[in-house]
């Protein structure tokens, strides 16, 4: 039992509780209801504690009983005590520095760049004024702690952090109007950090990591593709190793020959893919970014004579010669694939040295010409292709894709339908919601080029927490200030090579997503599986995507179009809907309700938009901790997770759990059919991707019946999918080693009536 308390400056008092009692005057004024036992929690505490301990034991004690009740109350009142600590743990003082001594002291360290060469003395003075520190108190633990340990300005070696939440907040927010030259400079600056402040933005990881430093690197995601010259080989690894370095997660596709290909006039057996993946993946790995090393997916087409080894790649039970682990993997199908694996009828592999025609037509939206010319292909030439059973081929990738749950999908034909580009897209980025533009480099001296032939397809992102939004005014001053974040971020980017730099700021690729839908739905009491939950959502996404397109059209009045508008549909007054699947449609019963003619309109006479991609919807997975929400637009897994990172743990608790308990609905009781619906009413809005998991709880049923699996991946085509990530299973000790029934229904070839994309679902061909 506690009897003195030993202060930081050394004096010794004597405890008093009703001092400790006192401090549950600091939750008045938050979501802590008034009953919140705290006197139960005070006295566990000093029972527990020896009769003398400092302040910080007595506050850090506390913390832990407030954690230990496990509720989302409870993980609230310690986010209190621990913000309250922050300046003695961090400045050794009760109040914070002003924000120009401590940018000081962060250069001094070699941690920021000089600031004095952007903002005046007497701007740090207004910039200090805007900063409210006790808004800290309103954020949870699990938030305090993610934005603390991982996104705050740091000697990681040291594991010493220098910055509270509120100073990280708008080191983000200077970035970005750093060199901004207007008179409404610290007005904008002001705008946005109170969106992030009040957490109305979700911003992703390299924006907190990169935010005045030397390399303000703010591209999340970046896509690659190599052609079939060894020097171009060679220029994907130097690229992969520069974006790695510069803090973005890397999606490849190497558009090359195959194993015993041959080379030099035949005086030579190609290797295959496997090496080069090897060498990619190595290079990704030994590559450490800000606050997680570099990552990466690579996509290889369906009809790959190697998709069999491929599609293994990652499965720990392949041989060693044929396991790369060390990065993650995406099949690229297309529609006529879809059929033949259904229909159990053949398909054909053919190297891109044989046919490098057919081998661009299955990127194409039309994808019955690539049926037809394939079929053309192998009458012609039978010696050039291997004949297998699409469905066959189909079960080895599914048995891959649940094994690991890290084998995705991406459906080629739909991404390059759903586009403002008309270039080819062949791949999406590390985590499959990026659906850009890339062009193979010939050579390693187009790097240094100015106006480069090929092209990197890079993203910046940044995500709308919704239930965070309490109105249509704060909706689109939300989406505006994100945008502007995105637009600073890719003016201030700099890389090595001038050709990255054009690639960056011709196509000006923007990603703005969704995050915190769970919650909101829990809040108005609306369900993923219903039609009432169907309808709320695709109000959701027409509202999302409605206030992102209004806010780049305000960006682009200000700013004027990106440069590669005269290839992009923007420019012609396209939007997402004109190309969404009429199955997706015909999941709502609602109709549009926004003014689109007129933003059509405005993007005629615009030329354009500033972005030549506006959304796309990521996990947010480590982003969404800190802002105390769901992540992206799924459901959640559980009311409470402890998420890992390195030697860190954090106890995540699903917003107001305590209250909305019974309205979440948990991921994995729900079929992969609502999870497909959420997706694909998302997607009728999206110019880009999803990162779309689909879920599996193997504690129920241990064998998953490949028939559910085809007629997934058959009514994500349907809908409009254009990809899949993760497929997540829950599992028990008991787990079988066998994933799939390998028997196929004989119901299910009739999911593929009425399959064209200009039907819609009346027919019921859509039915899962």
């Amino acid at each position: 039992m506690i009897k003195n308390v030993i202060k930081r400056d050394g004096r010794v008092e004597e405890f008093s509780a009703e001092k400790i009692n006192s401090w549950i005057q600091w939750s008045e004024k938050t979501v802590i209801p008034k009953d919140f036992n705290w006197s139960t929690i005070v006295l566990k505490t000093i029972s527990t504690l020896p009769e003398q301990v400092t302040t910080k034991e007595l506050q850090e004690a506390l913390i832990r009983e407030c954690l230990n009740q496990g509720t989302w109350e409870g993980s609230r009142m310690a986010g209190r005590l621990y913000a309250s600590a922050l300046p003695k743990e961090l400045y050794e003082s009760r109040k914070h520095p002003t924000i120009k001594e401590l940018h000081v002291r962060l250069y001094e360290k070699g941690l920021i760049i000089d600031t004095s060469a952007y903002f005046t003395n007497e701007e740090y003075d207004e910039i200090n004024k805007m900063l409210i520190h006790r808004r800290d108190y309103t954020y949870s633990h699990y938030a305090i702690k993610q934005l603390i340990q991982k996104y705050s300005m740091q000697d990681r070696v040291l594991k010493q952090s220098y910055e509270t939440p509120q100073f990280i907040y708008m080191r983000v927010a200077m970035q970005t109007y750093m060199n901004y030259q207007g008179s409404d400079r610290l007005s904008k600056l002001k705008s946005l950090y109170e969106d992030l402040s009040h957490q109305r933005i979700n911003v992703p990881t390299p924006y907190f990591s990169y935010s005045l430093t030397v390399k303000p690197n703010t591209a999340s995601c970046s896509v690659l593709t190599c052609g079939d010259e060894a020097e171009s080989i060679g220029v994907l690894n130097t690229l992969a190793y520069t974006l790695t370095t510069a803090g973005a997660g890397v999606g490849a596709h190497m558009k090359t020959r195959s194993l015993s290909d041959g080379i030099r006039n035949g005086s030579i057996k190609h290797a295959g893919k496997v090496p080069y993946y090897r060498a990619f993946a190595n290079v990704m790995r030994s590559s450490m970014q800000a606050s997680r090393s570099g990552a990466s997916t690579m996509h290889f087409p369906v009809f790959d004579p190697e998709v069999e080894i491929l599609m293994g790649l990652k499965n720990p039970l392949s041989t060693l010669v044929n396991r790369v682990r060390e990065s993650d993997y995406a099949i690229s199908i297309n529609k006529p694939f879809v059929k033949r694996m259904v229909t159990d009828k053949p398909f054909w592999l053919f190297s891109y040295k044989d046919n490098p025609e057919l081998y661009e037509e299955f990127y194409h939206a039309d994808s019955n010409k690539f049926d037809r010319h394939l079929e053309e292909f192998v009458m012609q030439n039978p010696e050039k292709v291997t004949e297998v059973k699409a469905s066959d081929l189909f079960s080895n990738g599914m048995n891959n894709r649940l094994s690991t749950g890290r084998l995705y999908v991406h459906f080629a034909d739909t991404a390059n339908k759903q586009t403002p580009y008309k270039d080819t897209i062949y791949s999406s980025n590390l985590c499959m919601e990026i659906s850009n533009v890339t062009k193979p480099f010939k050579n390693h001296a187009e790097l240094y080029s100015d106006t480069p032939d090929g092209v990197v397809g890079f993203c910046n992102l940044a995500g709308i927490n919704i239930p965070h939004i309490k109105d249509d005014e704060e909706y689109e001053q939300a989406c505006y200030n994100a945008l502007m974040m995105i637009e600073s971020g890719i003016k201030n980017t700099k890389f090595v090579f001038p050709a990255l730099n054009a690639n960056l700021k011709d196509y000006r690729s923007a990603g703005v997503g969704v995050v915190g839908l769970a919650y909101l739905m829990a809040k108005k009491h609306m369900s993923y599986t219903t039609q009432e939950g169907r309808d709320f959502i695709f109000e959701q996404s027409e509202k999302f995507a409605y206030f992102v397109t209004k806010a780049a059209i305000k960006i682009t009045e200000e700013l004027g179009p990106c440069k590669v508008m005269d290839n992009n549909k923007y420019a012609e007054g396209w939007l997402p809907m004109d190309d969404a699947s009429p199955a997706a449609l015909a999941l709502t019963t609602k109709s549009l309700s926004y003014d689109w003619d007129s933003l059509r309109e405005d993007m005629k006479r615009l030329g354009g938009l500033r972005f030549s991609t506006l959304m796309a919807h990521m996990p947010a997975e480590s982003s969404s901790i800190a802002c105390s929400l769901t992540n992206s637009i799924y459901p959640i897994r559980e009311l409470s997770l402890t998420k890992t990172a390195g030697d860190s743990s954090n106890k995540w608790i699903a917003p107001e759990a305590t209250k909305l308990a019974k309205w979440y609905e948990i991921a994995w009781n729900m079929s992969n059919e609502h999870h497909i619906n959420n997706y694909a009413l998302w997607q009728i809005f999206n110019d880009q991707s999803i990162s779309a998991d689909l879920y599996a709880d193997r504690t129920k049923t241990v064998n998953i019946p490949m028939s559910q699996l085809f007629k997934e991946i058959v009514y994500s085509a349907k809908l409009g999918l254009k990809s899949h990530y993760y497929y997540n299973t829950l599992t028990d000790s008991k787990e079988s080693t066998e994933f799939l029934e390998t028997r196929i229904e004989d119901n299910t070839e009739a999911e593929l009536e009425d399959f064209d994309d200009s039907e819609g679902c009346d027919s019921g061909g859509c039915t899962l």
